[in-house]
């Protein structure tokens, strides 16, 4: 099977409280093509969810 990506498309949402970021995430979605000789081809859709919260240093050691 082969897979031929389109595109990409982000999205990126913050959540701030009281000055402090409550969450940070980017959401990406783009059209795929999969062929494969005994399937012939299907159009897709991917999406990417992916989390960017900080953690303080503190909580790493």
């Amino acid at each position: 099977m082969t897979r031929q990506a389109g595109h990409a498309h982000w999205h990126g949402y913050t959540t701030f409280r009281d000055g402090v970021v409550l969450s940070d995430e980017l959401v990406s979605t783009r059209r795929l093509i999969l062929t494969s000789a005994r399937y012939g081809h299907v159009e897709a859709t991917e999406r990417q969810y992916i989390l960017l919260n900080a953690m303080p240093v503190e909580a790493t050691r």
